[in-house]
């Protein structure tokens, strides 16, 4: 079995940001170009790209754009044929709400607080149970979007819950190992392995866990490099994030 059919060897990125080359551009701003270009041409808005045909080269005959293939990486090996496989933590069982919740659709009826905790599915026969390390997926909050609670909570002045609540809710996770592929951005290597999952998004890690990847992005384009919470913290009177 060669590498690039042995999917032991195969890490796929189903993003538009991780294609190797590609300008760093995040999702909000290659969406604006699309509607300022489609504006500026057309005097209205992005139209559904066409599916057909599928083609590369006639597609560009046309001036269509090209279909979105995912990127795919070979992961590094230890000499053998089996891939590198991470040292895992122990996984430390999870915050478990003491009554059952009702799903919301009235924002108003939303609690003060937005409190996260990590929700548990139900296993497939013969499979473990998924982690899903997503507020949208709480019963409480799966009416809505991450920009719907994000505005309602900036709206009431919850940018962070408090401390008290944050350390009574949530069980501290273990130390993660940290991977950094060497062919990506110091944005795009950032992940987190905790237990069994591999958590893709640079909000994940302690540094950065304080803003959403929207702020360390505005944070980034008006200092002209990453900075860490603490530092968007410290020098916001330079920023001007909030």
């Amino acid at each position: 079995m060669s590498v690039t059919t042995d999917p032991r060897r195969r890490e796929t990125f189903m993003g538009l940001m991780t294609k190797a080359g590609e300008p760093d551009l995040s999702y909000e701003e290659v969406r604006f170009k699309d509607y300022l270009h489609a504006y500026q041409t057309t005097g209205r808005g992005p139209q559904p790209c066409p599916q057909q045909p599928t083609d590369p080269h006639e597609r560009k005959a046309r001036g269509l754009p090209p279909l979105f293939e995912p990127h795919i990486e070979i992961i590094a090996t230890n000499g053998s044929n089996q891939p590198v496989v991470p040292i895992v933590p122990p996984v430390l069982p999870l915050f478990r709400s003491p009554s059952p919740v009702t799903v919301v659709a009235d924002p108003e009826s939303l609690p003060e607080t937005q409190i996260f905790q990590p929700t548990t599915g139900k296993p497939e026969p013969g499979s473990s149970p998924e982690t899903f390390q997503s507020i949208v997926y709480q019963t409480l909050y799966s009416n809505f979007s991450f920009e719907e609670l994000r505005c309602l909570a900036y709206r009431k002045g919850k940018k962070e819950a408090p401390e008290a609540i944050t350390s009574q809710a949530l069980v501290v996770a273990p130390p993660a190992l940290l991977i950094s592929p060497p062919s990506l951005s110091t944005s795009q290597q950032l992940s987190l392995t905790s237990g069994n999952e591999s958590f893709q998004a640079i909000s994940c890690l302690p540094p950065y866990a304080k803003h959403s990847p929207e702020e360390l992005r505005i944070a980034y384009i008006r200092a002209g490099r990453e900075l860490t919470s603490e530092e968007i913290i410290a020098q916001n009177a330079i920023l001007k994030m909030f």
